[in-house]
């Protein structure tokens, strides 16, 4: 069995920290999540909101979506009450 790895030494870290901020997951996640577009801006380190929208305003949820996941999130919550 080989023996656990140490954790690596901030010297030796494999990525820097700005790694995470390309990441193109995170943004995604926190617009879909109702982030504001101008906290996402900032954390993205992006000059302006029109570049962030451009860039990931796609996935930000419209009317419709949120009443498809609202209905869903209804149905869900039912049938969980009937099995309690």
């Amino acid at each position: 069995m080989d023996e656990p790895q140490a954790f690596p030494r901030a010297d030796q870290w494999p990525y820097d920290l700005n790694a995470g901020r390309s990441s193109p997951h995170w943004p995604i996640l926190a617009l879909r999540a109702g982030t504001p577009v101008r906290i996402v801006q900032i954390q993205l380190g992006h000059s302006a909101p029109l570049l962030t929208l451009g860039t990931y305003g796609a996935f930000i949820p419209n009317a419709e979506d949120r009443a498809h996941w609202r209905e869903h999130v209804a149905a869900a919550e039912a049938k969980r009450r009937e099995v309690l």
